[in-house]
Order: C-alpha cells, then structure tokens, then sequence
C-alpha cells in the first residue's frame, strides 16, 4: 500500500521483530491474526531498527566516525548475519562499512549469531547480559534449531538448564553468581 514500510528487523529465533513506519505497523496489525493474546505486539521504545527506515541514521554514523575509530576486533565478533570478524583477518573499512550499514539498515538475524557462535566456539556456558532476561528464550530456540548439545526441544532444555545452567542471565542474581565465577 502507498506510504507503507514493514519489514523484518530482527530474527530472535521462533520469534520475529517487524518494524515499520506508522501506517505500515497499522496495516500489519490488520493483517497478521492475533495469537496468544499477545502477538502483534508493538515494545515500548521499538523504531524501525535494522530496516532501510534507518538509513539517515546509518548516513549520519557514516558522515560522523571515521574509519580510523575502527581496528580489529581483539576477540573474535559475530554480526548479524552470522559473520565471524576474526581479529587478524578484519579490515577496519570492513568493519566500519558492515557497522554503519548493513548491521544499521538490514535484519539482524541474532538466531544464526548464536548457532554460529555455538557451533564455531563450542562455549561452555552462554551469558545473556541483561538487562533483563528477555532474549534467554530466542537463544534456548536458536539452540534447540542447530540440536546443540543434542537438545532437540524445549522439556530437554529446560532439564538441563535445571541440573547443570548453561544460559546464564546476569539479570537473575543465582545465575549471575554462577556467571561471575566462569
């Protein structure tokens, strides 16, 4: 429709992140069928994250941060379409052009961020920063989708994460202590 914009934003991994200008949300709403009485949904403080709608924002970095401000990385980093920025091999051009552009402008798959990350690092634990709790579910579905650990659904998830944590989120204090201590 004229003057609409909607596109995917953000892949969380069972859930998607739609983002839009005003008329293109509204006609969404309209269009997708309401489900478990949440779903549309529209987060407090959500804007056209990772859409083309950001482009000014993406052109105002640009024009704003050289790429001297950009280096390697020290450790290795995953963006959001699942590419390893590896600290010898990154150009800081690269970086800068991926930062300011794509990772501004296109979705941001973080479900193959974290199957990448799993399956390339082997980590012993993950840790979900904060500041609360929320993308803990979109990385117990990132998980179960790769079958890491031979996790194959969400009872076997949870399971382990009731013997022996492997998401830990700084958010909740017993979890918190257990990540303090990696």
């Amino acid at each position: 429709l004229a003057g609409c914009s909607a596109a995917l934003s953000i892949d969380l991994g069972g859930l998607l992140a739609l983002a839009g200008n005003e008329a293109g949300l509204a006609e969404l709403e309209k269009a997708l069928p309401p489900r478990e009485g949440r779903y549309p949904m529209r987060p407090p403080l959500h804007a056209a994250f990772h859409t083309a709608l950001q482009e000014p924002v993406a052109a105002a970095g640009r024009a704003a941060l050289p790429v001297d401000l950009f280096t390697a990385p020290a450790i290795p980093l995953i963006d959001g379409n699942g590419r390893i920025w590896r600290p010898r091999e990154t150009r800081p051009a690269e970086l800068r052009a991926y930062t300011l552009g794509a990772q501004v402008t296109g979705p941001y798959d973080f479900a193959r961020a974290v199957r990448v990350a799993v399956t390339e690092f082997a980590p012993e634990v993950l840790i979900v920063p904060g500041p609360g709790t929320t993308l803990g579910g979109s990385i117990a579905q990132s998980l179960i989708a790769c079958r890491w650990r031979g996790i194959g659904g969400r009872e076997q998830f949870l399971d382990q994460q009731g013997t022996a944590p492997f998401v830990l989120a700084m958010a909740l204090e017993e979890q918190r202590a257990v990540a303090v201590g990696c």
